[in-house]
């Protein structure tokens, strides 16, 4: 039988990752009295995102050289693949949930199950990462395993409701099918798993690099990172991760790799242990298996700075070699203590702006913001806001405006100016996909209208710890901007998010400025042009700087 080129890196039976080699991980300070959570590996299929409880999924590989195709009656069944000696019946998860063929891509994974008592491998898009949530986050879906149409468990709704995960259920997806089952020569894997490791790869600088499983407590997408200037430049900052506070080490700089800034395929590796932290890298490959004896050492004369961070070369091919990363070895004192320390920052941060949020007494919890997008995340007293309202269609541009000028808007009877608020702050035009909002505001006798990328909830004062300005306003943020963030906030649930509140006053008066320079502008220009008699008589008296007049905006 033909071999899959899977059969070259490495060997071992797929049951290895349920051994107790790979205990169930724990959360930082981890709460006894938690709710009992659940880790899911989340998987891309036609555009779609799929969970698979990680008990459930003996290992997760690329997919490399040809699925055999074998005569089978069950239309699900792709084929076999030969998995280091395992031959592994592959289904065609695309037919089985009714979505368009495609060809299996070099991104493509294999999720390796077992399903009553035999190995399968359920053909992904690609792998995404590898999440921890609790029951209660789950919407299950009623037990139906008589429906033939119902494959999953429930579905999961993460960022806030922008991102649906469906859990699958291997019993109700493969119910209804009479699937092959291939005895495989257990004693013979017996055997060839005495001596086996197993490792979860990733990305940096286009080397592949290695952590034991047991090492990893999760793997996550980018988060958002409260970032603190004074730091080492490779500690990116702090993220909240279902409320602990984990550092995020940048390790393209820690390690002196030449500098990328994070895209869609970046993850964090959150290390088990007692320093709370989480490693940035380019991306994450897969899990390999491998024998002690394709681990090579790494000559003495090359190791560097790190000599004592790389354990060994993993030779899994005469193309692949994976360098080994010890994680008791990555960081030095000083970076443990930077690490550590920044954790004690944030920690110090939240409970003295939560003691004086507490000061500011009830009045302060009472009070009630809006949030809305541009680009980030902020705010504004809902007291400054008279209504909402799709983006107009019409506006009436007047001659001469200011570039953050939108137009007038004739809303009801009332001619209300319109601010493009990204044009006024220098952040860039709206995304093409942006269908943006417009957020009347009402202060004292101004009526103006502000646009935004989208709105996003109603928060109340009580839900949010106040922090520091200087510290938490990310420094790419404009000086510009900076001018009329009043407040900076942080939720105080999981999510963790800042929300910068912007002073509706302060932009209000910005505008008007903004509008009364450019009415200057205008008047010097036309008077230069044509000069009156009065100015020629009275040419060295200066001119008055016109008032700020809203109607004349």
């Amino acid at each position: 039988m033909a071999h899959s080129d899977s059969d070259s890196d490495g060997a071992t039976d797929p049951e290895r990752l349920s051994e107790d080699k790979n205990p169930e991980p724990r959360m930082l300070n981890q709460d006894l009295n938690a709710p009992s959570e659940t880790l899911f590996a989340i998987f891309f299929l036609d555009g779609q995102e799929f969970g698979l409880e990680v008990e459930n999924v003996r290992e997760a590989v690329r997919h490399r050289g040809d699925i055999i195709k074998l005569p089978t009656s069950v239309d699900i069944v792709e084929g076999v693949i030969n998995l280091r000696g395992a031959i592994i019946p592959i289904i065609n998860l695309r037919t089985r949930l009714a979505l368009p063929p495609s060809a299996p891509s070099a991104d493509s994974h294999y999720a390796i199950i077992k399903y009553q008592g035999h190995y399968y491998g359920m053909l992904f898009d690609s792998i995404s990462e590898v999440i921890r949530v609790t029951t209660s986050e789950i919407n299950r879906i009623e037990d139906n395993t008589e429906d033939p149409v119902l494959c999953e468990i429930g579905m999961l709704l993460l960022e806030e409701g922008r991102r649906l995960v469906q859990l699958l259920d291997p019993t109700r997806l493969f119910g209804a099918y009479r699937l092959p089952r291939i005895d495989n020569d257990q004693d013979e894997h017996s055997r060839r798993t005495l001596d086996m490791r197993q490792d979860i790869t990733f990305v940096l600088a286009e080397q592949e690099y290695g952590l034991d499983a047991s090492d990893i407590q999760e793997i996550i997408r980018t988060p958002e990172i409260q970032r603190r200037v004074e730091l080492e430049d490779y500690i990116k900052g702090a993220a909240n991760l279902r409320g602990e506070l984990v550092t995020i080490v940048d390790l393209r700089r820690y390690m002196g790799l030449p500098l990328k800034e994070p895209d869609s395929d970046a993850r964090v590796i959150i290390l088990r242990g007692d320093l709370p932290c989480g490693l940035l890298v380019d991306a994450v490959r897969e899990v390999i298996h491998f024998e002690a004896k394709q681990i090579l050492p790494i000559p003495d004369f090359d190791r560097g700075r790190f000599h004592a961070v790389f354990s060994g070369v993993i030779a899994l091919s005469d193309q692949r070699h994976v360098i080994q990363i010890n994680p008791q070895q990555l960081f030095d004192e000083a970076a443990a203590e930077q690490i550590r320390g920044n954790i004690k920052i944030h920690l110090d941060q939240r409970e003295n702006h939560a003691a004086d949020t507490r000061a500011r007494g009830e009045d302060f919890d009472d009070r009630v913001f809006i949030t809305f997008n541009l680009g980030q995340l902020f705010a504004i007293d809902i007291h400054c806001l008279r209504e909402i309202i799709n983006h107009p269609k019409h506006l009436l541009s007047l001659p001469g405006g200011k570039t953050f000028s939108a137009g007038v808007l004739n809303l009801r009877g009332q001619a209300i100016p319109i601010i493009d608020l990204r044009a006024f702050y220098a952040l860039g035009p709206y995304p093409p996909e942006v269908d943006s909002k417009v957020m009347i505001l009402s202060l004292a006798d101004c009526v103006f209208g502000i646009m935004v990328d989208d709105i996003r909830e109603i928060i109340k004062a009580e839900q949010l710890n106040l922090i520091p300005l200087t510290s938490m306003v990310a420094p790419s943020t404009n000086d510009h901007l900076k001018q009329h963030i009043h407040e900076v906030f942080e939720r105080k649930d999981d999510d963790g998010q800042t929300i910068m509140v912007l002073d509706a006053k302060k932009l209000m008066n910005a505008i008007l400025l903004a509008n009364s320079n450019r009415q200057t502008e205008t008047h010097a220009k036309t008077h230069a042009q044509a000069p009156t008699a009065l100015d020629q008589n009275h040419g060295a008296q200066s001119q008055p700087q016109p008032e700020l007049s809203w109607d004349e905006f």
